[in-house]
């Protein structure tokens, strides 16, 4: 896969990030529970911003492309930035449907076991990137 093409997809996972920080910053104002957990998702979603954000750069800039660098179907990064993708989806799909529900500002979009989950998998997401 060409450089340039991955950066697309970089784009769109950031845009993602985008969402998730938005909807866990109503949360963290919120819903006071889960002022810890949220907390902390939001750092990780932050720090996983920052990476892509420097990839999508260096991806567009044009210099992997000089260098000839591709990209196959098993690299790491095309299979962490689809696992990424995937989980950011699932995540804004829940974040979105507790705020449109009654309860929105009494309890968290996430128990306690799904948020641990998804900061340490974010985690892992910003160290592969």
């Amino acid at each position: 896969m060409e450089p340039l093409t991955l950066a697309v997809g970089i784009a769109e996972i950031l845009s993602l990030v985008t969402t998730a920080i938005r909807s866990a910053k109503k949360y963290h104002e919120s819903v006071a529970s889960a002022k810890s957990s949220i907390s902390l998702l939001l750092t990780k979603l932050q720090a996983l911003e920052s990476a892509l954000g420097k990839l999508n750069v260096f991806l567009a800039s044009g210099i992997a492309e000089t260098s000839g660098l591709q990209f196959d179907q098993t690299s790491v990064l095309l299979t962490c930035s689809s696992a990424c993708r995937s989980k950011l989806h699932e995540l804004n799909g829940k974040l979105e449907k507790a705020r449109s529900g009654r309860f929105f500002q009494l309890r968290s979009p996430l128990d306690e076991g799904e948020t641990k989950k998804a900061i340490e998998e974010l985690g892992t997401f910003t160290v592969w990137i």
